[in-house]
């Protein structure tokens, strides 16, 4: 199971969003319009709010599959720089729950996987669940759950 499509269109919005900030930006400073001061600062801290919004509002193309016992769970952020791809490899039969933290509104979600090691809890690093739906996040998480607690 993963989220090609919606992280498709995800990366495609900011794209266009940051271009189009990007070109109103400059072109206040390459052509003669009358514009006051403060519209260049917010142009400038509207750019810098959404590509640190992009960058660490979870927005990541996750992958989770199952094969000989193994849960894989496979995601990179979408951020076009300083991507690294991660893959987690946690046993069915250890893995004990995976949880959402949702924030400002299920806008901005990360899914943590525990896992059951030793006799005590284990936390996997948090994986961003903000490019998908609220609908898909939630089948995502279910799929998760039962591939897990299915061994």
């Amino acid at each position: 199971m993963n989220n090609k499509k919606t992280s498709r269109k995800a990366s495609f919005i900011f794209a266009v969003v940051w271009l189009v900030l990007l070109i109103a930006l400059t072109s206040t400073f390459f052509f003669e319009f009358e514009c006051e001061h403060w519209v260049q600062i917010v142009a400038s801290g509207l750019l810098i709010l959404v590509t640190l919004l992009f960058y660490t509002g979870g927005f990541y193309y996750v992958n989770a599959e199952i094969t000989n016992g193994i849960m894989y769970i496979k995601h990179y952020n979408l951020f076009p720089v300083w991507r690294r791809f991660r893959m987690f490899q946690v046993p069915a039969n250890r893995f004990d729950k995976a949880v959402a933290k949702k924030y400002f509104g299920g806008i901005i979600c990360f899914v943590h996987i525990y896992e059951n090691l030793r006799g005590r809890i284990a936390r996997y690093p948090a994986i961003g669940f903000s490019a998908m739906p609220r609908l898909q996040r939630d089948a995502f998480i279910q799929f998760i759950n039962s591939t897990g607690s299915a061994n």
